[in-house]
């Protein structure tokens, strides 16, 4: 809850401290592991995003707060992660691109994930970021990886979006209402994301979902009913039978449903 992150080599005993970083007083609320796991993405309760290394660092000047006793010192010492990007909720706003006229395609971040896209070393370069209005964006962090399992979808007029920190974005519009889970069938594709109203969406990452307008849509939709019915009996009323398995006649036999 102070916003430490801590990562432990379970494979020794005692279980040692391999990476940590100090928190600022925010809650982790989200944390996941590249495919790779070289790299861990976290989101705070403030809507900020971390991309986090976990790459050879130097030890650490500082302790952090471990939620689990230590055995004795074992002469080992953890190294820091190492933040690669952090974006706030003010960096989701777009500054390139027909969208940087609208204010309201950004809210507070609420779900975070690796696009599973990857090339040939299993290195990740795209972020999938769900916010509280509904909206999803696609976020390059990684320019300078080429992208080989998923060809990249050519923008409506060629035209190219941005975010904060000249960050490329694509757009994915058609939820209304939080998200609240972001997934990816068989860890490859099509994309899924559900809503806190019970709203599912399946996204294929195609020209064919592209929009005029520049942003993708869902290529199927579900709605689950959040609402649970029951049925409590009603006292100083008369049974009334709406269904009975009888047949009735001379050459029926009674059958029962099971």
């Amino acid at each position: 809850v102070q916003g430490d992150i801590v990562i432990w080599d379970l494979a020794t005993f005692p279980p040692r401290i391999l990476r940590s970083s100090r928190g600022n007083n925010s809650a982790v609320v989200q944390l996941h592991w590249s495919f790779d796991s070289s790299q861990v993405v976290s989101l705070n309760d403030y809507g900020a995003i971390t991309l986090w290394s976990l790459g050879n660092t130097i030890s650490i000047p500082y302790e952090v707060k471990s939620f689990e006793p230590l055995e004795v010192n074992i002469g080992f010492k953890p190294s820091a992660l190492i933040p690669l990007l952090t974006l706030e909720r003010r960096d989701f706003l777009f500054t390139k691109g027909p969208f940087s006229d609208s204010r309201d395609l950004s809210s507070e971040v609420t779900a975070v994930a690796f696009h599973p896209s990857a090339t040939l070393l299993g290195r990740q370069a795209f972020l999938m970021v769900g916010f509280s209005n509904g909206n999803i964006l696609k976020l390059r962090f990684n320019k300078m990886v080429s992208i080989m399992s998923f060809p990249q979808v050519q923008p409506a007029n060629g035209i190219t979006h941005k975010i904060g920190k000249d960050v490329d974005a694509e757009l994915f519009k058609e939820h209304c209402h939080k998200i609240v889970l972001i997934t990816f069938v068989n860890n490859i594709s099509p994309m899924v994301t559900v809503d806190e109203k019970g709203f599912i969406n399946i996204w294929e990452y195609s020209s064919e979902c592209l929009t005029g307008f520049g942003w993708f849509v869902p290529s199927t939709k579900y709605r689950l009913n959040m609402v649970e019915m029951t049925y409590e009996p009603v006292l100083g009323t008369q049974e009334k039978v709406e269904f009975t398995d009888e047949v009735k006649g001379p050459k029926h036999k009674h059958h029962h449903l099971r």
